[in-house]
């Protein structure tokens, strides 16, 4: 794929050109990203396969303005990203872009509820939108009967979905999930990624996931390898 190709699509929610990650440890430079480029096309799943430590989080990062590159460009949405101030990259994320992770990073005093309504409360939405957006995104991930319930009176997989929920709830157009299915068995694991597909096309969002498992990848539209902070495949596994 060629890099002017991945830059200039106008299909692309997310398009990177040339990125390079370096960290200063010491007098060392660490490089965790060699040039990437890549495209997360719209509508599609789009998965970044490597083992710990290739990269695959740091690229999440700074598609999602946690983390600022090196050198190379990044477009979210035909904007270029690389050099908003910091509010501007605030202001991105909780209006665009929801994130999942690993460790499902619920407030465990809180209720399925209360955790998917929280972020809504940060972002200004008044009372009645927020508790029928709420309950619409737990019905969504199943979870309509467990809402009231807090994370230590939910499985794993539940947990996941209430994340999951939270992320969908401001409508993002553009879900980041980091090794969503780390913490849980195979068979609930490829359960999450099968709810990702089907929020996808219920709710028109773009999902782009960092995973090491190789069963998830037969379920991504678009997948990159990541070695080391380089791209060494790409394939399409040719979803609708």
């Amino acid at each position: 794929m060629g890099q002017a190709v991945a830059w200039q699509d106008s299909e692309a929610v997310v398009a990177a050109q040339d990125v390079v990650r370096t960290y200063r440890r010491g007098a060392t430079a660490v490089e965790a990203l060699k040039g990437i480029t890549l495209v997360i096309p719209r509508g599609r799943m789009t998965l970044l396969k490597g083992r710990s430590g290739s990269g695959k989080t740091t690229m999440l990062n700074l598609i999602a303005g946690l983390d600022r590159p090196t050198s190379g460009r990044i477009q979210f949405q035909g904007r270029e990203i690389s050099g908003l101030a910091d509010a501007e990259l605030t202001r991105m994320r909780r209006q665009n872009i929801g994130l999942v992770f690993q460790t499902f990073a619920l407030l465990p005093t809180y209720s399925a509820y209360e955790n998917v309504d929280l972020v809504l409360r940060i972002a200004g939405v008044s009372l009645r939108q927020r508790d029928r957006r709420v309950r619409e995104v737990l019905a969504l991930v199943g979870l309509a009967k467990r809402m009231s319930h807090r994370p230590f009176e939910l499985s794993g997989g539940e947990q996941q979905r209430v994340s999951i929920a939270r992320a969908l709830a401001p409508h993002p157009s553009l879900i980041l999930a980091d090794e969503p299915t780390g913490e849980l068995d195979s068979g609930t694991g490829l359960a999450i990624v099968r709810l990702f597909r089907r929020l996808m096309e219920e709710e028109g969002v773009t999902v782009c996931l960092t995973t090491h498992d190789a069963a998830v990848m037969a379920l991504a539209d678009l997948t990159y390898e990541i070695v080391d902070g380089r791209i060494v495949g790409e394939v399409g596994a040719g979803h609708a």
